[in-house]
């Protein structure tokens, strides 16, 4: 569930420089830019809740005790033998099936909603969010940062899942070819002679590392070139951006 919608109450307003440079709109509009404040100062502060507190840490803070093993009884249900595990700053209970992170566990032991355990957790492990108070201009510009290579990780997605696709479909066209035992177009000649690549570059896109993929990446021209000679007269989806 989006944490957003499970949100209630106020955060905060305007600042007094904001609230100048928004003296001439109209009122209507001065409120629909708080709320995009305010949106941002709640997205952020779920944000780093998550990242600086984890499940494990959040059970400790509110009474539950976990063993040597790393394990607890879960609070959720009648638990006789510990079925509660933590890892990789989330909860989980084998036996009920209760999972979630710092924010879900504090959710359903204190009875609260999503900002409401966000507000707890602020205040108990002295997080000092921007719940109350707008974003400062470093945390502004950290948000602004993240949001800048978060486009470019989705963009870098989107390309690589398009281009796989393709190579995928091009070295298909190459393999039935050498299997048909006909003489071949001159897109299957080509695509026959590129087969060794475009499965490299195919395993690479799937299953290699960043900085191997962004070789890829940093050929994409020619590699997508290659790929479109070979499909352009195919039906097949169409070739990458």
């Amino acid at each position: 569930m989006d944490e957003r919608k499970k949100t209630s109450g106020s955060t905060a307003a305007l600042t007094e420089a904001e609230d100048r440079q928004l003296g001439s709109m109209s009122s209507v509009l001065k409120k629909s830019v708080a709320r995009e404040i305010e949106k941002i100062n709640i997205e952020e502060s779920f944000r780093r809740c998550r990242e600086e507190v984890s499940a494990e840490d959040a059970a400790r803070m509110y009474g539950i005790r976990i063993d040597h093993t790393g394990k607890a009884l879960c609070p959720f249900h009648d638990d006789h033998r510990p079925s509660m595990t933590f890892r990789s700053g989330r909860f989980r209970c084998w036996s009920c099936g209760a999972t979630g992170n710092a924010i879900d566990l504090t959710m359903k032991l204190l009875g609260v909603d999503a900002l409401g355990a966000v507000r707890r957790l602020d205040a108990d492990f002295h997080l000092g969010l921007p719940l109350d108070r707008p974003l400062s201009a470093a945390e502004r510009a950290q948000a602004e940062r993240r949001e800048k290579v978060e486009d470019t990780r989705r963009r870098f997605e989107e390309w690589r899942s398009g281009m796989l696709r393709d190579l995928c479909a091009a070295f298909r066209v190459g393999h039935l070819a050498l299997k048909s035992g006909r003489e071949l177009t001159d897109a299957e000649a080509l695509a026959v002679k590129w087969m060794a690549a475009l499965e490299y570059w195919a395993e690479t896109l799937g299953n290699a590392e960043l900085p191997e993929q962004m070789k890829v990446f940093n050929d994409r021209e020619g590699v997508q070139r290659i790929c479109k000679a070979i499909l352009k007269n195919m039906p097949t989806e169409s070739t990458a951006a």
